[in-house]
């Protein structure tokens, strides 16, 4: 789970992360995206306006840490997840023959069956 100041959205084309950053200290509202190339982007100030594109705004740098922690946090739930052994399906019951009558049997049983004694 993120923190509640960043907030993953709908990557677009171009991009496979994307999250809305709310700053806590001005509440101002920044888009921090991972393009496809694996870069890091930022529309805050110090990341468009700078002639170096810095790759390290805070920003950036908490959005990261967040994902770590999320990945970690799921790597551990993983880690510690009972085993879960397969099952096998039941095998069927095994089709047992009725044991040999006689002829005089058979005749009574269909006899029987058909209303007769």
């Amino acid at each position: 789970m993120f923190p509640q100041h960043i907030i993953p959205t709908r990557a677009s084309n171009g991009y496979s992360d994307r999250f809305e950053y709310v700053s806590p200290s001005s509440s101002k509202t920044y888009i921090v995206a991972l393009n496809n190339q694996g870069v890091w982007e930022c529309s805050c100030p110090r990341w468009t306006v700078s002639k170096y594109r810095r790759t390290d705004c805070k920003h950036i740098n908490d959005v990261r840490g967040a994902m770590q922690m999320q990945n970690a946090q799921q790597a551990i739930r993983k880690r510690d997840a009972p085993a879960r052994t397969p099952v096998a399906p039941a095998a069927p019951e095994p089709i047992r023959p009725e044991p040999a009558i006689s002829m005089d049997e058979l005749l009574q049983r269909l006899a029987k069956l058909q209303g007769g004694n």
